[in-house]
């Protein structure tokens, strides 16, 4: 499912919000009450100012849900920036936490960069430069002279242990050197 608004349908929404939230600004600590009598049913407005103005009225062929929906206007505005309000919140509050673990999980990984090293033959014949354990001829052999080199029984330390973290920038950086015709 795709959405069918376009930019210029959300900036009209966006305008139009911004529009809704100067009039709930204006019109905050105002009460809307109704009274009914012959002509009908009134809307009266008690402002925040103290000022009591009838701003309608509805004629009695109105039906109960068109008369609650026009008399509570004003609560329905609150109610509405409130929960948009909250919902906006809890967007930005799901975004810095999906941005956190994103990060997090990107940031800690290092076990899987490990793994993509012990996949590359280029990373085995720099691991042949290392211990007296002769050659390397699979991803399994790298992984195991890496882990002895590294003093740790599995990648997964990567993440959690700093020294041994430590230890795989060490002989990662010697192996960036070494691909580039140093002396690692």
């Amino acid at each position: 499912m795709t959405d069918a608004t376009t930019p210029a349908d959300r900036e009209k929404e966006k305008l139009k919000l911004i529009k809704l939230r100067d009039i709930a600004a204006r019109v905050a600590g105002d009460v809307w009450d109704m009274e009914a009598d012959q002509d009908g049913i009134h809307v009266i407005s008690r402002r925040a100012t103290g000022e009591q103005v009838k701003i309608l009225t509805i004629h009695h062929e109105a039906l109960p849900d068109e008369q609650d929906l026009v008399a509570g206007a004003l609560d329905h505005l609150f109610f509405f920036l409130g929960f948009v309000g909250r919902a906006v919140q809890r967007v930005r509050e799901l975004q810095a936490e999906l941005d956190r673990l994103i990060g997090r999980k990107r940031a800690e990984n290092y076990g899987f960069i490990a793994k993509s090293l012990c996949e590359k033959t280029s990373f085995w014949r720099f691991l042949e430069t290392r211990g007296i354990d002769g050659v390397i001829t699979s991803r399994i052999a790298a992984e195991t002279r890496m882990k002895g080199l590294l003093n740790i029984s599995s990648k997964a330390e990567l993440n959690s242990d700093e020294a041994a973290r430590k230890r795989f920038f060490h002989l990662r950086a010697d192996y960036y050197t070494w691909q580039r015709g140093g002396l690692a």
